[in-house]
């Protein structure tokens, strides 16, 4: 991994956190960016997002811990409903440049 970003934990289970990441520029492309999973407070952790290489941020839903969303530095921004098992894009959201996900607190999504 490069380049840590941003470290997220699971209000409902302190043993889950998320943590995005840069990747490293190598001959054949990034590689070990994204967003990965440790559900053992940190000892190991397992990519659950490598879509994009650079992740700026993770913003875990106050309101629902399973809905979580990633924006990275130059491909906007996914949701997940599930907790990070499979990430959806946000149509629209094509912004660039360290810009982070804030759920509407009073509209639920």
């Amino acid at each position: 991994m490069n380049g840590p970003t941003g470290l997220s934990l699971d209000p409902d289970d302190n043993n889950r956190m998320y943590l995005s990441v840069g990747g490293v520029p190598r001959a054949s492309g990034m590689d070990g960016g994204g967003v990965f999973l440790s559900t053992d407070a940190g000892p190991t952790w397992r990519a659950i997002f490598t879509e994009s290489q650079h992740v700026y941020d993770l913003t875990i839903d106050a309101r629902n811990p399973s809905i979580v969303y990633n924006s990275g530095f130059s491909n906007g921004a996914y949701r997940s409903t599930d907790r990070g098992i499979t990430w959806k894009r946000i149509r629209g959201f094509n912004f660039k440049w360290r810009h982070r996900v804030i759920p509407e607190p009073y509209d639920a999504a």
